[in-house]
Order: C-alpha cells, then structure tokens, then sequence
C-alpha cells in the first residue's frame, strides 16, 4: 500500500465509524422523493409553515409532519417558532456539510478508479 493509500484509508470521514454510520442515514433519508420535494421546496422558498409545505406539494398535514420529522432528526430542516407560527428551513450548515462529504467520496471514487487502470 502507498502513502496516498495510506491517507486515503485512514483519511477522517471514512474511518470514523460515527461519520460514518450519519452518513448511511443521511443517504437513507435522502432515498424517499417525498422527502427530496419537501427539501427542494424549502431550499427555494427560504421557508414556511406546514399548512403552506402540505398545500403546495399536495400532501396531508399526517404524511407530512411523519417527513418533516425525519428530515429535522438528519438536522437537514429545522423548525422556527415565528410569532406562534411553526415555520419550516433547510439547515443551510448542513446542508454544507453533506457537499463537502459528496466531494470527499467523489475525490475516494475518483482515487479508487485510477488505481484500477
């Protein structure tokens, strides 16, 4: 094994079985289209409150707080309390974070490839 192979198994993000594990579930959150819409709203509306999310994507008030439930446990949406109305957001921190690791295992791909040639 060479240096860079080296740094490349033992490189923070992929060792780390806690990155790891958050990863996967990220990655499980993000399987569910209904899911995916709600964070494509949000991320182009800024935000909003559930009456409005359900309305726009055509979703029951039930189905939708069961998502927005999982989306907030992946800290990918928060909820805001803004004069007595709930109101919904993407988590713009980690929404960062989730960019920075699809880079990082786009650059282990990409060093994984050119071993095999």
């Amino acid at each position: 094994m060479t240096g860079s192979d080296q740094q490349m198994c033992s490189s923070p993000g992929f060792s780390d079985e806690g990155a790891a594990f958050r990863r996967a579930k990220l990655a499980w959150v993000l399987t569910d289209p209904t899911r995916v819409r709600i964070l494509r709203l949000l991320m182009t509306i800024d935000c909003a409150s559930q009456g409005e999310l359900a309305e726009r994507l055509q979703l029951t008030e039930l189905i939708l707080t069961r998502h927005l439930d999982v989306l907030r446990g992946a800290s990918l949406v928060v909820r805001d309390a803004d004069k007595g109305t709930v109101r919904y957001r993407v988590d713009e921190s980690q929404i960062n974070r989730m960019k920075n690791s699809a880079n990082e295992f786009s650059t282990f791909l990409d060093v994984f490839i050119a071993k095999r040639r």
